[in-house]
């Protein structure tokens, strides 16, 4: 859908795209000790994503990973903003009832995932390639989904030349409690990337 608008000076027509997450490359990666299980679930019905640590002390710790392949007018666009929505099924916390925030990374993985995807390094510093988005109670399997600004991610990824958006999502460990987060990565109710730009 193109909306018209003038801003900055640009005669461009502003763009409003939104791109399903592309649910084959997606997947978790979980750490158990020095064991990984990887989940690629394939986005059929019922199909989550886990991220954040468990919350019974065990210290089994959940990374999701999202891939959006990105069209060529947003790889060559000016970006006026990009979010990332997804629908929350379950929040599992330890104290019960928490918040807890998820960190967003810019990263890099050819799929299928492998274990060393687990922490591999960002794609740049911190304040292009991360970003801090808190889950509450009051957002598990709320429709409208959780939205995340991931704009400065998908500048970034755009001036690395980047043909697919792709993040980790884990938990922020900064005074924060344990938990575990479960998104939905269904056929029917994908990840979401929305940009728009010129």
């Amino acid at each position: 859908m193109a909306m018209a608008g003038c801003g900055g000076g640009n005669d461009r027509p502003l763009i409003d795209t939104t791109i399903d997450s592309y649910e084959t490359a997606d997947g978790d990666i979980l750490k158990q000790g020095s064991t990984f299980t990887i989940t690629m679930p394939g986005g059929g019905a019922g199909a989550t994503l886990l991220a954040g640590v468990a919350p019974d002390l065990s210290g089994d710790e959940y990374r999701a990973f999202l891939d959006f392949p990105l069209t060529s007018g947003v790889r060559n666009g000016v970006i006026q903003s990009a979010t990332l929505n997804v629908v929350v099924r379950n929040l599992s916390t330890s104290p019960a009832g928490s918040s807890l925030p998820l960190l967003v990374e810019l990263v890099s993985y050819v799929p299928p995932l492998i274990a060393g995807d687990f922490d591999s390094a960002i794609l740049a510093i911190p304040s292009r390639a991360q970003t801090v988005r808190t889950i509450t109670p009051a957002q598990v399997n709320d429709p409208g989904g959780v939205d995340i600004d991931v704009t400065a991610l998908l500048i970034e990824a755009q001036n690395q030349r980047l043909s697919h958006f792709q993040i980790r999502l884990l938990e922020d460990f900064v005074n924060s409690p344990l938990g575990i987060v479960t998104i939905d990565d269904s056929n029917a109710t994908p990840p979401q990337l929305r940009v728009l730009y010129f």
